[in-house]
């Protein structure tokens, strides 16, 4: 039996505890849209966030989605594997590239977010 949140902290963390089912659901609805594509739920926040952004570095997708550094690092390596994306120079910084999504991954992730 639940009992009553004694605390700011245990009121959040209950709070936390009543979303996990919306989440996995959700989850599960954008895998089931995913199916056929060969895309992971991380791959398609990157091509999506792309698709917004048109254009941008590895920080700048990183802020925007506000995820770790790493996963959209790995995320990006695996889309560039898959050719759903490319790199383009940046004039502004020699080590830094623009990402943006190949005219393969635009098609593809219009076609998911439109499903």
């Amino acid at each position: 039996m639940l009992k009553k949140p004694e605390s700011k902290t245990e009121l959040l963390y209950a709070g936390i505890q009543m979303t996990r089912p919306l989440l996995r659901t959700i989850s599960m609805c954008v895998e089931a849209d995913l199916e056929g594509t060969d895309l992971t739920l991380g791959q398609r926040a990157v091509m999506e966030a792309a698709l917004v952004l048109e254009q941008a570095t590895a920080p700048e997708l990183t802020d925007f989605l506000q995820l770790k550094r790493q996963f959209v690092a790995k995320m990006l390596k695996e889309l560039l594997d898959k050719k759903m994306v490319e790199q383009l120079s940046n004039p502004r910084h020699k080590r830094s590239v623009f990402y943006r999504l190949t005219p393969d991954g635009k098609a593809l992730i219009k076609k998911v977010t439109h499903r």
